[in-house]
């Protein structure tokens, strides 16, 4: 039952990555301070295939943590919001080129939310946790709309 605790605190050290300025995860460096500076539009560096506005929502074990973290769940979901009407704006400089999640994220035109790409995927269904479900709802709708309409189609 000992490893129950370490595993347990291990779990909430996505909260060493919250950058409370920011209301975002944020990429550190060795020395423990936060990698500056900081564009949370960033692909690569810090986050694999994304930037931090992606990697941001990856608490799948502790949502209302991170709905606290984030200030509440009126700034959480406007947080959420946020990256789904921003333009698909990024900053493809560590890789030096356009990588396709990136294409992928512009074609879909939801804003920063980059479905292609596995780590916002449930992000949608955390407006659930957050107490405004209709919005999952619409968001979901638009994903299976634009991302999973055309493969239905086609294996007809």
């Amino acid at each position: 039952m000992k490893e129950i605790g370490v595993y347990a605190k291990r779990a909430m050290n996505y909260k060493n990555l919250f950058d409370s300025e920011s209301r975002l995860m944020r990429g550190r460096n060795e020395n423990g301070e936060f990698q500056a500076p900081f564009n949370p539009l960033k692909w690569g560096d810090a986050f694999t295939e994304g930037n931090s506005w992606h990697y941001s929502w990856s608490v799948f074990h502790d949502p209302q943590g991170l709905i606290e973290l984030m200030g509440g769940r009126d700034e959480f979901n406007r947080m959420m919001d946020s990256v789904l009407v921003v333009p698909p704006v990024f900053d493809e400089s560590y890789y030096g080129s356009v990588i396709h999640e990136i294409r992928e994220m512009q074609i879909m035109n939801m804003g920063n939310y980059a479905h292609g790409n596995q780590p916002i995927q449930h992000m949608l269904y955390m407006y659930t946790y957050s107490g405004q479900p209709w919005k999952a709802q619409k968001w979901i709708r638009e994903v299976m709309d634009n991302m999973y309409w055309e493969l239905l189609i086609s294996s007809q």
